[in-house]
């Protein structure tokens, strides 16, 4: 049976082995780089108190659907957050770590679409350079 099961862990260790060989380096070094970002952005999240722009995005958010709604209608701050904010808090509660998750995760995905934008227009090397730049800065 310990045959058995070295042959076993062994084979895994050759796929994995194998499926690393097959990524691109650049892709390995974009899963780190991203990883990089939602450590910085995630870090903390809930530490500190609210600013005053985050108290308006909790005042707002806290409200029923319809209210955030007529409130984002005569209000001059865009509302796509807002209702972020609000799906977001009516689902996992309120706190100032779940009000900031939002922003935090969408720093993660602008850190991707950064590499992937810049990948088109001048190449992977400085897509991945973009990328890191911009994941260091949370």
């Amino acid at each position: 049976m310990p045959s058995l099961e070295r042959s076993a862990s062994t084979a895994s260790r050759n796929s994995l082995v194998q499926l690393l060989r097959k990524m691109h380096a650049s892709h390995i070094a974009l899963a780190l780089i991203l990883l990089l970002a939602a450590y910085l952005r995630l870090e903390g999240l809930g530490a500190s108190s609210l600013w005053l722009d985050e108290c308006y995005t909790a005042c707002f958010s806290q409200n029923g659907l319809s209210d955030v709604i007529a409130t984002c209608a005569s209000d001059v701050h865009p509302p796509l957050f807002i209702f972020l904010a609000n799906a977001v808090m009516r689902f996992s509660g309120k706190s100032e770590f779940f009000l900031r998750l939002p922003s935090a995760l969408l720093g993660v995905a602008t850190c991707l679409a950064t590499f992937l934008l810049a990948r088109m227009l001048v190449g992977r090397r400085f897509a991945l350079l973009a990328a890191l730049l911009l994941a260091d800065q949370p």
